[in-house]
């Protein structure tokens, strides 16, 4: 008797009796889809968005808390089916205690997400090994709160869309062909506007001067915007007057 097999096959076994057989091969790795939550309460900002579209190496700049990482997070969660292969996410601790993250730890966690197990301690073997990685791949990047464009530079796939965001412009990026957009604070109706729709209510409506000093005082930055806007949402009886009594008082050097 012959036992012939033609052909392509996965995984085969032959014997002249089975008990039992466990197969087992190796586990798909998951696309990876690391980026935050898109902010629930976004408002304007339609110029910076459509000038996002069409570049594939973006730097998002301006100030602290002028809401570069919430524009970058809308922007990328709205195109979410262009990237079906993942898109990735790191914090790179421009402004933390513990300084900027190395990018070759950067690379490491990359590398992980994307299935490789064994990383190599050379950062230019890290960096080689993750163009390998990201060749001919749709996928989308964001490196938020960056430090210097030496920590972006070696973190650049061979493929894909990389947002990046950073108080400082990284204008040394341009060689790459980045596109730099420019964030600047909201001006006073759209800074009322992202208050009303925190705090939920009519608030904003019965007391608009109230509301518009409390927006004057938050200098049109989304992030002190809604630290008051959660404070007044969390105490639904405080009249926006006595919110703008004490920010002006006590807590607007700390806002």
């Amino acid at each position: 008797m012959r036992n012939v097999m033609s052909g392509r096959a996965g995984q085969v076994v032959q014997a002249a009796e089975v008990g039992v057989v466990h197969l087992h091969g190796e586990r798909p790795v998951p696309v990876p889809f690391q980026l935050p939550p898109a902010p629930r309460c976004f408002v304007s900002r339609e110029d910076e968005l459509a000038a996002l579209d069409g570049w594939s190496l973006l730097v998002v700049s301006g100030p602290g808390g002028v809401g570069k990482t919430s524009l970058a997070l809308r922007w990328l969660h709205d195109r979410r089916t262009e990237f079906p292969d993942g898109q990735l996410y790191v914090d790179l601790g421009a402004h933390t205690p513990d300084g900027p993250v190395p990018p070759e730890t950067v690379l490491e966690w990359f590398l992980h997400a994307l299935g490789v197990p064994d990383v190599p301690e050379s950062l230019a073997v890290r960096q080689a090994m993750f163009r390998s990685a990201t060749a001919g791949r749709a996928f989308a990047m964001l490196l938020d709160n960056a430090a210097s464009a030496a920590q972006v530079r070696p973190l650049l796939p061979a493929a894909g869309t990389v947002v990046v965001t950073s108080r400082w412009r990284l204008s040394p990026l341009g060689i790459e062909g980045a596109r730099f957009v420019e964030v600047e604070p909201l001006g006073l109706k759209d800074s009322v506007r992202l208050l009303d729709m925190i705090i939920k209510d009519d608030r904003t409506s019965t007391e608009p001067d109230a509301a518009g000093e409390l927006a004057r005082l938050c200098g049109g930055l989304p992030v002190a915007l809604s630290v008051v806007g959660a404070r007044l949402s969390a105490r639904p009886r405080r009249s926006l007057g006595r919110e703008l009594s004490e920010l002006r008082d006590d807590r607007l050097p700390e806002l």
